[in-house]
C-alpha cells in the first residue's frame, strides 16, 4: 500500500516513515509537515493511506478527511496522537477518518489498523479505553467539539459563515453543518441564542 505521513514533529515524521518503510507491503510516497502539503501529496500520489498526527492541530486534522472525501479520493485517513477527546474522535469518524489510535498505541497496532482499513473500506478502527467510551455515552447534551467551540467563538465575534469558512479553511456548507449541530446540542434557535447558552454554560469565555 502507498502511504503519506503528516506531522509537524519532524522526529515523529521521520520515525513513522522509517517504521513503515520496513514493511514489505507499505511504500512511503510522501512526508508532509502541514495539512496543506499532505493534501497536495494525496492529490498527486493517490495513496491508499494518509497517516495524520494530531499535532497538526484540530482544524487541520478535521479538514483532511473532509477534503479527501470531497475530492472523491479512496485514500483512507488514519489519525494518531494525544489530546483528542473521545467526542472529538467520534466527530472525526463522522468527517470520514478510517482509524484513530492514541499516542499509547504500539507500532504493531498502527500497522494492523492500516492494513485493516485498506482491506475493508467500510471498516473503522478506534482505540479507546473503557473509561473514554463511558465518557462518550455519558457526555452531556450540550458538549461541543473543539472545532465547534472555535466556530461558536467566531460567531460570538460577529463573523459571517463565509468569514468563518475562510478562517478555518472549510467550505461554507461545512460551517453551516457544524452550526446546525451546535444548535441541536445546545437546544438553541439562533446564533445569538447559541452564543448566550454557551456563555451561560461556560463553554465560551
Amino acid at each position: 500500500m502507498d502511504v503519506v505521513v503528516a506531522s509537524r514533529n519532524m522526529l515523529l515524521l521521520e520515525g513513522l516513515c522509517r517504521l513503515l518503510r520496513d514493511e514489505e507491503d507499505m511504500r512511503i510516497v510522501g512526508a508532509a509537515g502541514t495539512a496543506e502539503r499532505a493534501l497536495s501529496m494525496v492529490a498527486a500520489e493517490g495513496p491508499d493511506i494518509v497517516v495524520v498526527s494530531s499535532d497538526l492541530g484540530d482544524v487541520a486534522v478535521a479538514a483532511i478527511p473532509e477534503c479527501v472525501r470531497a475530492a472523491g479520493s479512496g485514500t483512507r485517513v488514519v489519525v494518531t496522537g494525544a489530546e483528542i477527546s473521545p467526542p472529538h474522535v467520534l466527530e472525526l469518524v463522522r468527517l470520514g477518518i478510517s482509524a484513530y489510535l492514541p499516542v499509547s498505541a504500539t507500532h504493531e497496532e498502527l500497522k494492523a489498523a492500516m492494513r485493516s482499513v485498506v482491506a475493508d473500506s467500510d471498516r473503522v478502527t478506534i482505540s479507546l479505553t473503557r473509561d473514554e467510551v463511558r465518557r462518550i455515552y455519558g457526555s452531556e447534551r450540550g458538549s461541543l467539539t473543539r472545532l465547534e467551540v472555535d466556530i461558536l467563538g467566531m460567531v460570538a465575534a460577529a463573523m459571517t459563515n463565509g468569514q468563518i469558512a475562510s478562517r478555518l479553511s472549510l467550505s461554507e456548507a461545512t460551517v453551516k453543518r457544524h452550526l446546525r449541530k451546535i444548535f441541536r446540542r445546545l437546544g438553541a434557535v439562533s446564533r445569538l441564542d447559541a452564543v448566550n447558552k454557551a456563555s451561560d454554560a461556560h463553554i465560551l469565555v
